[in-house]
């Protein structure tokens, strides 16, 4: 499915509320309105036999407890009005909660389908500064919760609006002075409701609600995924206390802010379900002045039993309030992310010439931290370039740079002599192949992980790739081979295991210039053989930047480039460098000790 870009980006004043959340539901907004109609249209169905039942007591009334005065056929008009009221009941709710369900899965869908490309269009600045439970808060609870909002709340909304304003239409209609008396207390109620719910405190605390539930799910997130690392280094209690503070701290602003609405909602509740007191005494005196008191007591039994009711639907509508006051809080959240900056497509697209790759004076800050300065290299078609530095120097930044996961602030980094930022996205992920330290393998088969790498790709050449990679020998290991499912329930590799899949989707994808991030930098001495026969397989004739964690691997490079603190302090091959005798070698002899480095043993005379 290809999404249409979206109008409402382009807009100076962007939408709030009801009318932000219609603007997301698009073309199913009409679902949504015509669900609403037919809900009110069923209310008022709903509340017609109210009327039918006070018709047929005044017939009653008329014949004076006598029956066979009754007029028959009446009667049973009023049986059968009342009768086809409940039908046409059923029939409209049974229709609006289709069309509201229809248009909420609709809306849901094409919102997460929307999120989801654009979260593709974003640097990975946004995900850093936002934080996985935050988005993950957004994409599950915020769009989960405007599903069930559009697909029960939205109709409920209207239902529960409209059942008031039937009530005193009819009661209007019979008599003005006690429809007056019915709604007595009303005004004062809502008035009270408004003022403490629709404050700047009331919408300060929702937002201080929304970071809570994000701060603990960022939370959750990072206790779960980093267990091993806590129980190896015995911080499962340190780490769970830090959760439990959260917690904690949440349940706080949550008992905070019920105190704070407790008796304004405790006033409100009292006020809006005490219209019978204002109506019974206000009925009694009235009917000392009735001349036919009689016709009159139908009357008040009806103004009891449906002025008495109007306080459920009320006290509904203030509960559907405070839930699309989330709901609106939530539309925030979204909209941050379809509203977020994403990475400027070029105006005129430009092919490279070549796998050339190039930085010219470039200059990167992670906001008011600086990561890169002036930083200048080239590299040839086909050439290998080492990256080597201290830890923290900016080696992952220039590799992250190189494939565009941000843009650079001053400088030019180019591909084939095109600057990146003029090359199409998609021609420069096609062009480029990512290795990572950290290897991502979805919950899919070991075939799947590997073709996501070129997904037109036939059954042979994912295992060509798998070959080439050094991994088809386990692969055929697993329980059903390349259809063993690998994650949650399926099949768990280690860590070589998994590199050697990445390197074989990178081998697949045949891009002409391959980064690779310190790819073997946890791998043990057998892993490491193999991920280095593999590498050199997907190197042949491409251009590669090998930022190296283990020196070795990068001694017989084209060009090495040395950074420390965001600078090139040193460019060239190995033996020129280690002829300078600058940070290189120190780098080079520092390794050299820690491979030779071994435990000495008591008494051990050699």
């Amino acid at each position: 499915m290809v999404l249409e870009a979206d109008s409402f980006m382009k807009e100076q004043k962007r939408k709030t509320g009801i009318a932000r959340l219609l603007e997301i539901a698009g073309t199913k907004k009409w679902f949504v309105i015509a669900a609403c109609v037919l809900g009110a249209a069923a209310t008022f169905l709903q509340f017609f036999p109210a009327v039918l039942v006070y018709e047929g007591v005044m017939e009653l009334v008329r014949c004076a407890g006598d029956l066979s005065a009754v007029n028959g056929a009446a009667m049973w008009r009023l049986a059968l009005f009342m009768l086809a009221c409940f039908g046409g009941f059923a029939l409209l709710l049974y229709i609006s909660t289709m069309l509201s369900h229809i248009a909420a899965f609709n809306i849901l869908y094409e919102l997460r389908l929307r999120l989801a490309e654009k979260l593709s269009r974003l640097g990975l600045g946004f995900f850093t500064r936002s934080g996985s439970g935050a988005i993950k808060q957004v994409m599950s609870g915020d769009v989960e919760n405007i599903e069930l909002f559009v697909a029960h709340h939205t109709v409920d909304m209207t239902s529960a609006a409209a059942i008031p304003v039937i009530a005193l239409v009819a009661m209007g209609v019979m008599d003005w002075r006690l429809m007056l008396a019915a709604l007595a207390s009303m005004p004062l109620g809502v008035f009270i409701y408004a003022r403490q719910y629709a404050s700047p405190a009331s919408q300060a605390a929702m937002e201080q609600y929304y970071k809570g539930i994000a701060n603990l799910n960022s939370t959750a997130v990072e206790f779960v995924n980093g267990m091993p690392v806590l129980k190896i280094f015995n911080q499962t209690a340190l780490a769970m206390t830090r959760f439990i503070n959260d917690i904690k701290a949440h349940a706080a602003l949550i008992r905070g802010w019920s105190k704070t609405y407790t008796g304004a909602y405790a006033g409100f509740v009292t006020l809006i379900g005490s219209p019978l007191s204002f109506i019974l005494p206000v009925g009694v005196i009235l009917g000392f002045f009735e001349p036919d008191p009689r016709a009159y007591v139908p009357k008040l039994i009806f103004f009891l039993l449906v002025g008495g009711s109007m306080n459920i639907p009320l006290l509904k509508l203030m509960f559907l309030v405070s839930l699309m006051q989330r709901n609106v809080e939530g539309i925030k959240h979204i909209d941050e992310i379809l509203y977020a900056e994403e990475i400027p497509e070029a105006a005129e697209p430009k092919i490279p010439a070549d796998s050339s790759v190039e930085f010219e004076e470039v200059s990167f800050s992670y906001g008011d931290r600086e990561a890169l300065r002036q930083v200048s290299f080239r590299v040839e078609p086909g050439q290998l370039l080492g990256i080597v530095g201290p830890s923290g120097g900016g080696k992952t930044t220039i590799a992250q740079l190189a494939a565009r996961f941000w843009d650079i602030q001053a400088g030019h980094i180019r591909i084939g002599g095109v600057d990146i930022r003029d090359i199409a996205v998609p021609e420069l992920m096609r062009r480029i192949a990512f290795v990572f330290q950290e290897v991502y393998l979805f919950r899919d088969t070991v075939e799947n992980n590997i073709r996501m790498g070129n997904t037109q790709a036939g059954a042979e050449a994912v295992r060509r790739a798998a070959r080439a990679a050094q991994a088809e020998e386990f692969i055929l290991t697993l329980p059903g081979g390349y259809d063993a499912v690998i994650g949650e329930g399926g099949v768990h590799l280690s860590g070589g295991e998994a590199q050697r899949i990445a390197i074989a989707r990178a081998i697949l994808k045949d891009a002409p210039v391959i980064i690779l991030d310190e790819a073997t930098a946890y791998a043990d001495a057998e892993n490491e053989a193999k991920i280095q026969a593999a590498f050199a397989e997907l190197t042949v004739g491409n251009t590669v930047l090998d930022i190296a964690h283990r020196l070795s691997t990068i001694r017989h490079a084209d060009h090495i480039v040395v950074v420390e603190e965001g600078r090139v302090v040193e460019q060239g091959r190995h033996d020129e460098l280690m002829t300078k005798g600058g940070l290189y070698a120190r780098l080079v002899e520092a390794y050299h000790r820690a491979q030779s480095w071994a435990l000495a043993v008591k008494g051990d005379e050699q």
